[in-house]
């Protein structure tokens, strides 16, 4: 049986569009399309949104490069909580204090405390950033800001991320990163080799 069922408006409109009736069963199909687009189009939007928000964080981080030294531990969890976690703290204060007694929070208020909340929630747990304190990162971050390039999400892939929380003392290693195969560090033999190499015995010669 052939398959009669029309997929986009442009084929549904057809030749006689402006006699089509809403209640006719092509009226229904015409809204169905539409709303299969409405639905589309939001769901692109969201993919978009996702994406701006995956690069925002590592390049906040990256900005925030002032040389191409890296950071101690302390200094990037000072980074994550204090400049991060809290770049919304004026904006906060602000709207709190424009708030009459009694009335409801703004939706930009509760918007930006409910964001805050979950961004420390997160950082309780482990919170993922570019390495700040590995030297081969910063300085391919500090190469990227010299020479002003337009950094896109390929060149994020490039960088090695740890995951740090307020306690820890020792980051995990989300990704590696790829600043090894630039040149930008030398690869270290494993410690393993190194410590189960045997040392050669010298040999005892009878007199």
């Amino acid at each position: 049986m052939p398959n009669n069922k029309r997929h986009t408006i442009k084929q549904m409109q057809g030749k006689g569009k402006d006699k089509m009736h809403p209640s006719s069963r092509k009226g229904h199909q015409m809204e169905r399309i539409l709303l299969r687009s409405d639905k589309l189009k939001q769901a692109t939007r969201r993919q978009y949104n996702a994406k701006e928000l995956k690069m925002e964080r590592p390049l906040f981080f990256i900005y925030s490069m002032t040389s191409p030294d890296p950071l101690t531990l302390d200094q990037l969890k000072s980074l994550i909580q204090d400049k991060f976690i809290g770049r919304n703290d004026d904006s906060i204060k602000e709207l709190e204090s424009k708030r009459r007694p009694g009335r409801p929070k703004d939706a930009k208020l509760v918007s930006a405390e409910l964001a805050k909340e979950i961004e420390m929630s997160e950082y309780k747990s482990g919170f993922e950033v570019p390495d700040l304190t590995h030297l081969g990162t910063t300085k391919l971050i500090w190469r990227w800001l010299e020479t002003d390039v337009g950094l896109k999400g390929s060149h994020l892939d490039a960088l090695r991320v740890i995951r740090v929380t307020p306690e820890g003392t020792e980051p995990v290693v989300v990704r590696e990163g790829r600043t090894v195969q630039m040149g930008l560090e030398q690869k270290s033999a494993p410690a393993a080799i190194k410590e189960t190499t045997p040392v050669p015995e010298l040999m005892s010669v009878d007199a």
